[in-house]
């Protein structure tokens, strides 16, 4: 009996032990179906998020880009003219007549900088300058006035200013003509990186478009033709300058320049190896602009030309690289000859202002509704 009881205990166990087998089982299946249902469900719910993610990615593409667009197109720009200063002292030791302790930085280029901006007024203006200047010029800003800071060590940090330097300081290149120790080009190292930025200041000033105009133009403060600039209203300066930007091409006027073995330091030897046989006209700097586009096509140029000649060792001034991409691209150019008609090789670098007045009535209808950005220097 014992016996007995005992294997139908042991049959039992055995039953028990197969039900629970089969159970466990079942227990198995389910969390391995539950699990892979939970997985498919995560995987279609990743699919989801990175379908919107990217969708989310694509509309911030296509919503920066329309920005872009936006900023390159301005199909909704003004024709005023915004005018942009610079304020850089590069230690001069004389100019316009002072020198020694006659000269001061302050009662020169930010003076003139001070009358331009009221001069202007109400006209947008952007101004980069070093902060010690900022106070002499805070009481003449108004609401279309921008400020940006711009110092010496930036203008040191310039990605030309070694290569630069190591010329101007080789001994060989001031005796290259008499004049270049005794001038800041020469004994500043200053000078090359301001005046070679020029255009870099107009294009960045293009790009931003702080005041949404159409063109953009660079006009040097303390140039020599300034005060003959004064002569005149603001609208007539305005007019004379609009009525020669063009839409597509860099406007700038050239000067007759010839019997000289170099421009403004780089000699004639470099450039004939450009495939240049002589330059007889030199663009000038104290005046220039265009639209963006024309800015863009034309800053592409002019910078491979500075890496170029710098490589030949060729250190001349934005005049010297103004003036090879004119005789190499032409086409890109609207340029003001500054030659008098009765001798073109006598210089008039002011003619540009001082020409007689357009007929009033082509002024008044290109004077209405039209923008430039000017941007001036301290050189």
């Amino acid at each position: 009996m014992h016996t007995s009881v005992n294997f139908k205990s042991k049959h039992f166990q055995l039953n028990n032990s197969n039900n629970n087998n089969d159970n466990f089982s079942k227990t198995q299946i389910l969390i391995i179906t539950v699990l892979i249902i939970c997985l498919i469900f995560l995987i279609a719910l990743n699919f989801e998020i990175v379908k919107t993610t990217v969708k989310v990615q694509n509309t911030k593409i296509i919503e920066e880009n329309q920005y872009f667009n936006k900023l390159i197109e301005k199909e909704d720009v003004s024709d005023e003219i915004t005018y942009v200063f610079g304020i850089f002292n590069i230690n001069r030791r004389a100019h316009l007549g002072k020198s020694g302790s006659d000269y001061k930085f302050e009662d020169d280029y930010v003076n003139q900088v001070i009358y331009f901006l009221n001069f202007l007024k109400p006209y947008p203006t952007q101004i980069f300058l070093e902060r010690k200047y900022y106070d002499f010029i805070k009481p003449h800003l108004h609401n279309r006035s921008r400020v940006i800071f711009h110092e010496v060590s930036d203008l040191r940090a310039y990605k030309y200013y070694d290569r630069i330097e190591k010329i101007r300081n080789s001994g060989t290149w001031t005796a290259i003509t008499r004049w270049l120790a005794s001038v800041p080009q020469g004994y500043s190292d200053l000078y090359n990186p301001i005046v070679m930025q020029k255009i870099y200041f107009l294009l960045r000033t293009a790009r931003t478009n702080p005041f949404n105009t159409k063109y953009f133009s660079w006009l040097d403060s303390g140039g020599i033709c300034s005060p003959t600039i004064r002569l005149y209203g603001k609208e007539y300066i305005d007019f004379k300058i609009k009525t020669n930007l063009d839409e597509n091409k860099f406007f700038i006027t050239r000067s007759p320049y010839r019997g000289a073995g170099e421009i403004h330091g780089c000699e004639q030897k470099y450039i004939v190896k450009l495939g240049i046989p002589a330059i007889n006209h030199v663009c000038k700097g104290w005046i220039m602009g265009g639209t963006l586009p024309a800015i863009e096509k034309l800053y592409s140029l002019y910078d491979n030309l500075i890496n170029t000649t710098l490589s030949l060792g060729c250190l001349g001034t934005e005049e010297t690289i103004f003036s090879i991409a004119h005789d190499l691209r032409p086409d890109l150019f609207n340029a003001f000859n500054n030659s008098e008609p009765y001798n073109q090789w006598q210089d008039n670098v002011c003619k540009f202002f001082v020409e007689p007045k357009e007929d009033e009535e082509k002024r008044q209808l290109l004077r209405k509704n039209k923008t430039v950005t000017f941007i001036s220097s301290s050189t």
